[in-house]
């Protein structure tokens, strides 16, 4: 975890969720007892996170290239599992990651590691005052008011989430009551606005 502090610039009291990063969920389920005993979950969530300030920040970086080298066509590329596990590689966190014993047997795939390092991408988020603030507004009986109050960095990144989230629940196969039910960001708060036609700037 000193390592990951380091190289991240976050102080030790990220511990928690950087540890989290390096859990996948191959490993919770072959250890559920010593999970539950202390409390530990898998870093999808952190992964999610991540994934979405990665695309925001590559989306910025490539829009800002093209602002001042224009274009005839602006490509916003995603990143690949490839790039994310060269990464966690030069980073020199591989061994640290905890996977299942199948999984171990077969070596880190590039996905696990890309996981891993979203995840770490959504530690820095998760522990970094903009974005928490972000999303405890979109958790708030009134999001669009809590939004609204927030200064406009935290407001922009609650605002990309919350979007990333929209887009989600248009074109995912798993029902918008599941995603409700999970209590994600607030959606159980602020899907209901999108049906009255709030919108929220």
């Amino acid at each position: 975890m000193r390592r990951a502090r380091q190289l991240l610039g976050l102080d030790p009291s990220a511990d928690a969720q950087l540890s989290q990063a390096f859990i996948h969920g191959s490993w919770i389920f072959e250890n559920q007892r010593e999970a539950s005993r202390t409390n530990q979950r898998d870093n999808t969530a952190l992964a999610f996170v991540g994934s979405v300030a990665a695309m925001y920040e590559n989306a910025l970086s490539r829009t800002r290239f093209a602002a001042t080298n224009p274009s005839a066509q602006l490509l916003t590329q995603t990143i690949s599992n490839e790039v994310y596990a060269r990464l966690l590689r030069q980073m020199g966190l591989t061994p640290v990651l905890l996977v299942g014993a199948g999984e171990a047997r077969k070596g880190v795939a590039d996905s696990i590691a890309a996981t891993a390092v979203q995840a770490l991408f959504g530690a820095v988020a998760v522990t970094t005052a903009v974005v928490t603030r972000g999303l405890e507004a979109l958790a708030e009986h009134d999001p669009v008011a809590a939004l609204a109050s927030l200064p406009a960095d935290a407001r922009a990144a609650a605002v990309f989430v919350l979007a990333h989230q929209a887009a989600a629940l248009t074109s995912a196969t798993i029902s918008t009551q599941s995603w409700m039910l999970r209590r994600l960001f607030g959606l159980h708060l602020t899907r209901p606005r999108f049906r009255s036609g709030v919108a929220i700037r």
